[in-house]
């Protein structure tokens, strides 16, 4: 870019309005001659008044007029300069010349002689588009959004399979047109869920419908089509599924719907999530459920065991037939003695011998899918003493404060708990804890000696201490079967900032 010629072009715009002002006014300084009387004064706001300049003092206002053009000259010729910058550095600019010699004498129907011959006169409207790295992401042929989609006459974005059986699967036709200002190009099809399929199909030159091939434009005033697909199998109640597609429209995606309410095969009463409350590892507790065939059809049922600590389940046909099938089952399930300590959540499988309409994944060629029923056996298991809580938190303290806390010790057998009990503290891998001394510790029984209430009261942290701290909090209970029982404590020291005020 000739940044000389740009620099001069500006001072001369700059000017252009001063020298059509000197022509208006008959030079600098005079007034044109008028044969009309002077108008009367007229009063004006203070305002206008300063802001216009003082016939009586010409030369002043050249002056003015002369550094205001200085100014404008040395920001166009800044501007040049920055432009220069942003081209040396990689930017894309715009090379625009103001050439003002060629306005001299020139005419409304001249102006088209100002183009450069080299450059079509007007605009049309042509885009060049960027070239595009292939095999990253979605393809973008275009990167403009000049195609259109839209739903067939009688379409509609949702469609409602209505109920269903649990297991079957439905299949919809979406039937759409391109109707953009130029070619439909779809960059991919998305469903919102795995139980759902879909995917674009086109008309080829023989009017079969043949698969989509992404990128391809789909010109417009064309019908094309989005085939999809919803499974059940192993839901229950409403269900739906959103069918994205992506293309060069505006707006970028267009979705529709697909739902259903789903009839289940198999009913559990009273749920599939056994839960057990809590219980003590010395404990045995035992939970029923009935399993039944939704529409009364007679079926086997048999239960996968493999994995299961420490739980039994017993099914029980209810007026089976001959060959042991029957609508209703009982499901008796027995845990413990001898949990594990913990929350637990073991699962059981329950497989019936009635067949899936239509599986999801096909099973291996010669095998059919079953309907079944997972349950999920929980329970919280405690040794025969127990804390609660068995964590301590003392949040955010400040040095030398004092904060308390409770903890309940709880026998679940005839041993008898201490007033006196003893406690210690110390680090969270069993070495010594610096601030025990900080810790003070009393105790109160109940008169059945099944529950001790514990005060802990931490009485102040050192003034110096910036951060957290925390450890365990052994209670030697001196139970035969737990002879001490830890708690674990932790929180956060933080001292006030100089004049922050606070307690």
């Amino acid at each position: 870019m000739d940044t000389k010629r740009f620099r001069a072009s500006g001072a001369l715009l700059t000017l252009l309005p001063v020298f059509l002002l000197g022509a208006c006014t008959g030079g600098e300084g005079e007034k044109a001659p008028s044969s009309q009387p002077a108008a009367p004064a007229q009063t004006k706001p203070e305002a206008s008044e300063a802001a216009m300049p003082d016939a009586g003092m010409p030369a002043v206002a050249a002056d003015e007029a002369a550094a205001e053009v200085k100014d404008a000259a040395e920001s166009v010729e800044a501007s040049a300069l920055e432009g220069e910058r942003r081209y040396a550095s990689g930017f894309e600019t715009l090379e625009t010349e103001f050439d003002l010699s060629a306005l001299d004498g020139a005419t409304d129907a001249d102006a088209s002689d100002l183009s450069d011959p080299g450059k079509p006169e007007t605009w049309t409207g042509e885009t060049v588009e960027a070239p595009q790295p292939a095999g990253q992401g979605l393809e973008r042929t275009s990167m403009r959004y000049l195609g259109g989609i839209r739903l067939a006459d009688g379409e509609e974005k949702l469609h409602d399979f209505g109920m269903i059986r649990a297991g079957e699967s439905r299949e919809h036709v979406f039937q759409f047109i391109s109707d953009g200002k130029e070619a439909l190009v779809i960059r991919g099809v998305k469903p919102s869920c795995g139980c759902t399929k879909a995917e674009v199909l086109v008309q080829d030159e023989s009017g079969e419908w043949v698969p989509y091939e992404k990128g391809t434009e789909i010109p417009t005033g064309k019908e094309f089509r989005l085939d999809t697909e919803i499974s059940s199998e192993g839901k229950h109640g409403s269900i739906g599924a959103t069918v994205s597609v992506y293309t060069n429209a505006p707006g970028g995606s267009f979705n529709v719907r697909l739902a259903a309410e789903v009839e289940p095969v198999l009913d559990v009463e009273p749920e599939t999530a056994v839960y057990l409350g809590q219980m003590t590892v010395a404990d045995q507790k035992e939970e029923t459920i009935t399993i039944s065939s939704h529409r009364g059809e007679l079926f086997r049922l048999t239960a996968d065991l493999s994995g299961l600590q420490k739980i039994q389940v017993d099914l029980e046909p209810v007026d089976p037939d001959e060959e042991g099938r029957a609508a209703v089952w009982k499901a008796h399930i027995i845990a413990g003695p001898g949990l594990p300590l913990g929350i637990r959540s073991e699962p059981c499988l329950l497989t019936s011998d009635l067949p899936i309409a239509d599986p999801r994944y096909a099973a291996p060629e010669g095998e059919v899918k079953y309907h079944t029923v997972p349950l999920s056996i929980q329970a919280r298991v405690t040794g025969l003493v127990h804390a609660e809580p068995a964590f301590v938190g003392f949040g955010m303290v400040r040095p030398a404060q004092v904060i308390q806390r409770s903890v309940r010790i709880q026998s679940h057998d005839d041993y008898k708990l201490k007033a006196d009990t003893p406690v210690t503290f110390e680090g969270l891998y069993g070495g010594e804890f610096e601030y025990a001394d900080r810790f003070e510790v009393s105790g109160q029984v109940s008169e059945d000696g099944k529950y001790l209430d514990l005060t802990v009261t931490l009485t102040g942290l050192p003034e110096d201490l910036n951060g957290s701290f925390g450890g365990i909090m052994q209670v030697h209970v001196g139970h035969p079967a737990t002879e001490t029982l830890p708690v674990r404590f932790s929180g956060v020291c933080r001292a006030l900032l100089p004049g922050s005020g606070g307690n």
